[in-house]
């Protein structure tokens, strides 16, 4: 599985908007369902190539803290695992399986009594 980075929306219009102001800046971005694991979100999200984080999280900085989160995912165990992405306020955080974000990582191929897991943040 190929690493990339996603942004979850706590509603679909911030995250139609996120999308329209990431066309116009020429930053490509699909639309795609949030990851069951990150509970907190709309159930949209956009994902993007690791490359293209910092310049993503640069056109969307304007968005409240709260109003989105981005996660990096990766493979762990042969486990897709989602990871905060950089600086993030704890107090904004996604639920991640009855955890805040402060808990590191969640897998979103366990079962649900063994969702939760904590792994070495990028």
């Amino acid at each position: 599985m190929d690493a990339f980075c996603l942004a979850a929306f706590l509603n679909g219009n911030t995250a139609a908007a996120a999308q329209r102001t990431l066309r116009e800046g020429g930053l490509p971005a699909v639309m795609m369902p949030t990851p069951r694991g990150l509970t907190r979100a709309c159930g949209l999200s956009l994902r993007f190539s690791p490359q293209n984080a910092a310049a993503i999280r640069n056109a969307l900085r304007l968005l409240p803290a709260e109003a989105c989160r981005f996660y990096r995912a990766s493979e762990a165990n042969g486990q897709r695992v989602f990871s905060p992405l950089g600086e993030q306020s704890p107090d904004s955080g996604a639920v991640l399986r009855g955890r805040t974000a402060d808990t590191p990582t969640v897998s979103n191929s366990q079962t649900d009594s063994k969702r939760s897991k904590t792994a070495d943040v990028y």
